[in-house]
């Protein structure tokens, strides 16, 4: 099988899955990746050992015309998915201006190439605009890294292996060093496709996950709600929410400090967690000090049942309590909102009532009875 094939093969599958992601999670950094992969595609035909082969097809008139796109819709992919991953604009300002203008820098001297003379003093500007822009991309990312992000780890390793992957193609090109090294380029830049992969990957899992407690967050939350309540409809099952809020937080708080604060909400989250079926039930970080279990096919009697569990789980185990509120889907509820509006309702009735116990909703849980 041609070299040719398989690198083909690897940046379309790739690019094609990432694309599919950003059409499910509409995270930019995803539609970025999946348009680098693309980019590489054509940028390959404008390297050794691929570079005579193009040239045959366009002549040496056309050469200079797809090369210039081909380097520059990679260098932008590039430099958006940096931009856009790293969130390079909101978090070190200066460098992404750097960033910024070492890419129209690097633009400038590839539309200029065909028109400036080929001396050595060209390469090494050429040369130094192009490692200063990867360079700046990896100094990003070594940044973000020691700011404790996972995901940022893994940048790293690809833009290091794509650094040193067109390093070895450039100085093989100039000393001719062996002819397997001449795919030093595209090996660097799969090897850049398969670490980023894992970045993105890695930003996936974060993105469905409450970074303080470690339970799903909102939007993990959302998604599980909208499932289970079509599921729900579609069989003709209940579907129970409740709704937990942690008593007197803000005094805890205020006493403790927030440091205490943020390991007493871990500690709630798991107690909590820890009463739901693994597997089935999903228990989410609502907001704040809210919590909020989604229980599919679970009955006025589960609920309650759960809810006092939850209730005394978290007042045996941790140095707070909670208020809780039931509720159930009705049938005639447009949106599982409903839901959640008299599951919150609830909780007021047991806020109200004293704190650090169940409530339900009378409407959807008329068999529940009030701790």
């Amino acid at each position: 099988m041609d070299p040719a094939d398989i690198f083909v093969g690897f940046f379309a599958a790739i690019g094609l899955y990432n694309a599919l992601l950003f059409c499910v999670t509409r995270d930019r950094p995803f539609a970025w990746y999946a348009a680098a992969m693309f980019s590489m595609i054509g940028l390959q035909a404008v390297f050794p050992p691929f570079v005579g082969t193009l040239v045959a097809h366009v002549g040496r008139d056309g050469m200079h015309g797809y090369r210039v796109v081909a380097l520059c819709a990679y260098y932008v992919c590039l430099v958006g998915f940096t931009r856009s991953f790293l969130e390079t604009r909101r978090r070190f300002a200066r460098l992404d201006l750097w960033l910024v203008g070492l890419l129209a820098a690097n633009l400038a001297g590839i539309v200029l190439e065909g028109a400036l003379p080929a001396t050595l003093w060209h390469d090494v500007v050429d040369e130094a605009l192009n490692f200063g822009l990867l360079a700046t991309c990896l100094a990003a990312g070594i940044w973000t890294a020691r700011r404790g992000e996972t995901s940022a780890r893994y940048f790293n390793i690809a833009f290091a292996g794509a650094v040193l992957g067109i390093l070895i193609n450039d100085l093989n090109g100039r000393f001719h060093w062996a002819p397997w090294l001449d795919y030093a380029l595209q090996t660097g830049v799969a090897w850049e496709g398969l670490f980023l992969a894992l970045a993105l990957a890695n930003r996936l899992q974060f993105a469905f996950v409450d970074q303080l407690t470690g339970i799903a967050n909102r939007r993990a939350l959302d998604d599980a709600l909208e499932r289970a309540w079509w599921h729900a409809r579609r069989a003709r099952v209940p579907l129970a929410v409740l709704m937990v809020d942690i008593d007197d937080f803000k005094q805890y708080n205020d006493a403790h400090g927030h440091p205490a604060g943020d390991a007493m909400l871990r500690d709630v989250a798991r107690a909590a967690r820890a009463v739901c079926r693994a597997g089935i039930d999903t228990f989410a970080r609502y907001g704040g000090e809210e919590f909020i279990a989604i229980l599919p096919g679970g009955d006025a009697r589960t609920a309650q049942a759960m809810a006092e569990r939850m209730r005394g789980d978290v007042e045996r185990l941790t140095p707070v309590t909670v208020s809780v509120g039931c509720a159930l889907t009705l049938p005639e509820d447009p949106s599982p909102a409903r839901a959640i509006a008299r599951a919150d309702a609830a909780l007021y009735v047991a806020k109200r009532s004293g704190k650090n116990r169940t409530a339900a909703d009378p409407q959807s849980c008329a068999t529940m009875t009030t701790r």
